[in-house]
């Protein structure tokens, strides 16, 4: 009981003291629904009910039956202009619904009555001939431009083999050239070797010194 009874507060405070909020609500719906009807030429909305009539004369001091009166009339006005259906490019259904885009049913019908006449049939012979024809010099032109890069790469092999053998000729005949110059050095050290330690037998007489001599003349 006592939640009723605050539940019911507000309610009763609202009927004896009017809202200025719901007033300016008020007249700014008006003015929305007197423009709207100023600018479309529409038939005005039904007669609202007694109920629902503003009594210019008489306004009411409640400020909840002017908003309740001016929400209906805005309602209604707004049902009187929407259309009832709607729009056949704006529905799915409509869309959903069409049939697909399809050739002329003429261009089939043609094409399923032709049957293979004679003439028909050597148009196609006639057409098959020339596309073997130009297969044939397309195979050709295909072959001749394979022996053309064949023989290139050939001749590029050749030179290859050339070039190859002339490198290793200079390469061996270089190697020869190393080979009898490292000898050369070689024997020109032992010389000089076997000439000191001859020359120190000589100081000496020592049996070491000769068979050092011995080793290096084996060799």
């Amino acid at each position: 009981m006592i939640q009723g009874q605050r539940r019911l507060q507000p309610t009763t405070v609202s009927e004896t003291s009017p809202n200025p909020s719901n007033i300016t609500t008020n007249s700014s719906v008006l003015t929305s629904a007197a423009n709207l009807k100023s600018r479309t030429p529409i038939t005005p909305p039904p007669n609202p009910s007694p109920s629902q009539k503003i009594n210019h004369s008489s306004p009411s001091s409640n400020p909840e039956e002017i908003f309740n009166a001016s929400t209906s009339w805005s309602l209604n006005f707004l049902v009187a202009i929407l259309p009832t259906s709607p729009s056949p490019i704006c529905s799915s259904s409509s869309r959903e619904n069409s049939p697909p885009i399809s050739p002329s049913d003429h261009f089939f019908s043609r094409a399923s009555s032709a049957s293979p006449t004679p003439r028909n049939q050597a148009k196609l012979e006639s057409e098959i001939t020339k596309l073997r024809k130009k297969e044939a010099a397309i195979s050709e032109w295909e072959s001749m431009q394979t022996k053309k890069a064949m023989s290139k790469l050939k001749e590029i092999e050749k030179k290859l083999e050339k070039v190859h053998s002339k490198a290793k000729e200079k390469s061996q005949k270089k190697v020869i050239k190393v080979r009898m110059k490292a000898n050369q050095q070689k024997a020109k050290e032992r010389r000089l070797t076997v000439k000191k330690i001859s020359a120190k037998v000589r100081q000496t007489g020592s049996s070491e010194t000769c068979t050092g001599l011995n080793l290096l003349r084996s060799f």
